[in-house]
């Protein structure tokens, strides 16, 4: 919301990013919040949360519980490295992602340093293809009954996005 550009005081890309978009504000630390979303999720087709996957088991979002509760949820989780591995709880920045995905070292010209993508180009590139997982998950839903849970990794996202197969002969 605090990121130029701005028309009239409004944050472009926060409005381009978030149109059509309904949210809620739920205190998770106290019983209230968590009752609530318990409501919620028990009419939600889907449940998108991004905290590190030690705040949510510390939240009770583990989510195998959560599914066990809500069993047509669609449940996804992502985070810059995903829920396991050795990464799982670092924190990066968009920088970042995109050096590790590769995409920084495929950028610019080759005698001179590598170009960082403008703004948030990985991220939004590793969103659209969550939202194409969720989207897919929603489909399985339809045909078998059941939700599910995807650990989304946005180093994953970017980099799957990115790669691009040898032009090379």
């Amino acid at each position: 919301r605090t990121l130029p550009p701005f028309h009239a005081g409004a944050s472009l890309g926060f409005a381009f990013r978030n149109a059509g978009k309904r949210g809620a504000t739920l205190d998770l630390e106290a019983g209230t919040g968590r009752a609530r979303l318990a409501e919620l999720l028990a009419s939600a087709d889907v449940l998108i949360e991004s905290f590190a996957p030690a705040e949510r088991t510390r939240l009770a979002l583990d989510p195998g519980d959560v599914l066990a509760r809500h069993p047509q949820l669609v449940f996804a989780s992502l985070s810059d490295f995903g829920s396991r591995g050795p990464y799982r709880d670092w924190v990066a920045t968009d920088d970042v992602l995109d050096a590790m995905s590769g995409m920084v070292y495929k950028a610019g010209i080759p005698s001179k340093p590598p170009l960082i993508p403008p703004a948030a180009i990985g991220v939004d590139v590793a969103s659209f293809s969550a939202a194409y997982a969720v989207l897919l998950a929603l489909y399985q839903r339809r045909l078998s009954g059941a939700g599910q849970h995807i650990d989304f990794s946005t180093l994953l996202g970017i980099s799957t996005a990115y790669s691009v197969p040898s032009l090379s002969p």
